[in-house]
């Protein structure tokens, strides 16, 4: 068994290419097949209950832009309408709203559609609309365009690229969601030869942590390896996007690594895992199990107790997915299932006594609920984890959200069936699977 805070000897990643260009060949692939447009007159009428001050400004592209395009961009700084969907509460709005401010005002020419097309997405998705406008369309597949073709000559550059990311993989999220991986993944490609250097600002760390939780979140599930693992500059981070659990990103990376592993050695039938590699599993299982978040001193006056709940909750519930998650690599359904069992109860636990407070189930848990039902066997608590599956941020995401319950579906109908598998291997079967944080 290994110490506490020590890493697992043989955790090597493999080599690992991004397919980006090869799996979106042309801009239009990343979208939905085109369909008749929404009267954009409703969606102006809603962009325009926005006051265009925060685009106020001396420059002069600023200034010619339509009002219509200025009220929808606005839409993406408006802390109750945009902002609330993508942090832990409202201590986290105003840093959020003025990153993506700065980010627009400094590179307007190189984000304006992406803002456009993730702003256009995003009041349809509101409005329960599930097929995307032309518009949405043409501008998506120009701001992708901008993607594919962009380099990083300088760490300056980096904050664009993921800011340019960012606002496609949300996009894509809003729309079909077929591709967001990619898109994440070569996003952060683009900055992977700049990451070590820039790593140290604590500006880059908020931008890069979003795209690289939900690559790492998506690797887990894909026995995939993550283009990064996350360098811990502050253990006392609180992000708008991962609260306190910023400094369980590497063991995270590090159980995809063994996931990977595993998935690619091949064992005669019946038999264990390689001493070498079990060893692996049980001295990371040892970390993550002794893990725990690192709140800064001032935790309990800097958020509300809502807050405080919420990133609590959040920091437990990833903890035990990937206790969870190391165990069934390990131990299909069928054996282990007790300990996997008790692993699902503590994080529906979590999500119970969060409700109980605060009137939510959690923030940003999409991939432990998602793991932790899969665990499910009574009827009635599968009915209503498929109703909580499209509730909240699912409404929003139907596209993912609707997969997520299809493929929930399809475990359990194995599972009644008596048979012996692993869903990580079903998992493998399905060529668009995405997760929300």
């Amino acid at each position: 068994m290994g110490k506490p805070g020590r890493r697992p000897k043989t955790v090597d990643s493999p080599g690992h290419r991004i397919s980006f260009h090869n799996s979106l060949e042309s801009p239009e692939s990343l979208l939905l097949s085109q369909a008749s447009p929404p009267d954009n007159s409703e969606l102006q009428a809603i962009a325009s209950k926005f006051d265009a001050v925060v685009l106020s400004t001396a420059d002069p592209y600023l200034r010619a832009l339509p009002t219509s395009e200025k009220n929808l961009i606005n839409l993406l700084f408006d802390k109750d309408f945009f902002i609330q969907h993508f942090v832990f509460g409202p201590s986290f709005a105003s840093g959020m709203q003025s990153k993506l401010h700065v980010h627009f005002i400094t590179w307007p020419t190189i984000l304006r559609e992406s803002f456009l097309a993730c702003s256009a997405g995003f009041v349809r998705a509101h409005g329960k609309a599930l097929e995307s406008s032309e518009m949405e369309l043409s501008l998506g597949a120009t701001a992708l365009q901008r993607l594919r073709t962009m380099t990083v000559n300088r760490p300056a550059e980096v904050a664009l690229v993921l800011s340019l990311g960012t606002a496609l993989l949300t996009f894509e999220l809003l729309t079909s969601s077929k591709h967001s991986h990619a898109i994440g993944q070569h996003t952060l490609s683009l900055l992977r030869p700049w990451y070590d250097s820039v790593a140290l600002s604590p500006e880059m760390d908020m931008d890069v942590l979003c795209p690289l939780f939900l690559d790492t979140a998506h690797c887990l599930l894909k026995r995939e390896v993550p283009v990064i693992r996350y360098h811990v500059r502050d253990t006392s981070i609180v992000d708008r996007y991962v609260g306190l659990s910023s400094t369980l990103l590497p063991f995270l990376y590090d159980v995809c690594i063994l996931g990977h592993r595993s998935k690619h050695t091949v064992l005669p039938s019946n038999s264990e895992l390689d001493e070498g590699l079990e060893s692996n599993f049980l001295d990371l299982e040892e970390i993550i199990q002794a893990w725990r978040p690192s709140p800064p001193v001032a935790f309990a006056h800097l958020f509300s107790n809502h807050e405080i709940i919420l990133l609590l909750t959040h920091a437990r519930v990833y903890q035990e997915a990937a206790l969870l998650i190391l165990h069934r690599l390990r131990y299909p359904f069928g054996s282990g299932d007790r300990e996997a069992r008790l692993r699902s109860q503590n994080i529906f636990s979590e999500f119970e006594m969060c409700f109980s407070v605060t009137g939510q189930y959690a923030v940003s848990a999409a991939l432990p609920f998602l793991v932790a039902s899969l665990e499910v066997t009574d009827i009635g608590q599968r009915q209503e984890i498929l109703c909580r599956v499209v509730a909240g941020k699912g409404e929003l995401f139907h596209h993912v959200a609707r997969r997520q319950q299809r493929f929930l579906e399809d475990v359990w109908l194995r599972r009644d069936q008596g048979k012996e598998f692993s869903w990580f291997d079903l998992v493998d079967g399905i060529q668009e699977f995405d997760i929300l944080l």
